[in-house]
């Protein structure tokens, strides 16, 4: 059941006051950072459009397919991050893998529900979802319809959910009853965002949905989809 406009509009004043008063996470202190098409404080999206060329899909495994090039190209240190990526995101695919989910092109997607027909059809991040999850090597990407938000802020407000690792641990559970199985490791990103995760997915939000994108090591962002 949704809530009144009256009690949302009132629930996100508290989430607008909880970021004036310092109880958000720095990483989500500007706009700057939520809108960003980068990835923050850690991996460029130019070093991981640069990695993709070098990384492919090897028995149900994201390989580097020519580490000393790789590195040549990005640095050692860069180099370092990759390869601790795709070793970590290797464990998290292991850990979350199930029938609905099959190798396309050089990452991995989970089959979702088509409504329409109620059937199971396998696709990528596509607007027209309500939810549904891709695994890269830097990751895992989560696209919310705006539908979704809206029923996430409803879930986190119900629940009580207002910072820290409880953000995570909502939506872990938000996916869970909508029939995806998330590992804490790949949200644990999300706590950053703090109680305003899901206020920045409704201000971010275009009106056709955004991507949660979840990269190891590193604060996660949210950009329009």
């Amino acid at each position: 059941m949704l809530f009144s406009k009256v009690f949302k509009k009132s629930f996100f004043s508290l989430i607008v006051t909880l970021l004036f008063v310092g109880m958000i996470s720095p990483a989500y202190s500007s706009a700057e950072t939520v809108d960003s098409n980068s990835v923050e404080n850690g991996l460029p999206m130019e070093t991981i459009n640069l990695a993709d060329k070098y990384i492919t899909v090897t028995n149900n495994k994201f390989v580097i397919t020519d580490s000393e090039e790789l590195k040549n190209e990005i640095g050692e240190k860069e180099f370092n991050i990759v390869e601790n990526l795709v070793k970590e995101n290797n464990e998290l695919l292991k850990e979350n893998w199930n029938p609905n989910i099959v190798k396309q092109g050089n990452k991995f997607t989970e089959s979702v529900q088509n409504e329409a027909s109620g059937q199971f059809t396998v696709q990528a991040v596509n607007a027209s979802q309500y939810i549904d999850v891709d695994y890269t090597w830097w990751g895992m990407q989560v696209y919310f319809s705006s539908s979704a938000i809206t029923d996430l802020n409803d879930f986190l407000a119900i629940n009580g959910i207002v910072g820290g690792l409880g953000a995570a641990d909502g939506i872990k559970s938000f996916l869970a009853k909508n029939g995806y199985k998330v590992t804490s490791k790949a949200l644990g990103p999300v706590a950053l965002f703090s109680g305003g995760v899901s206020w920045a997915m409704s201000k971010v939000d275009k009106g056709n949905g955004v991507n949660l994108n979840c990269v190891l090591y590193v604060p996660a962002t949210i950009t329009a989809a």
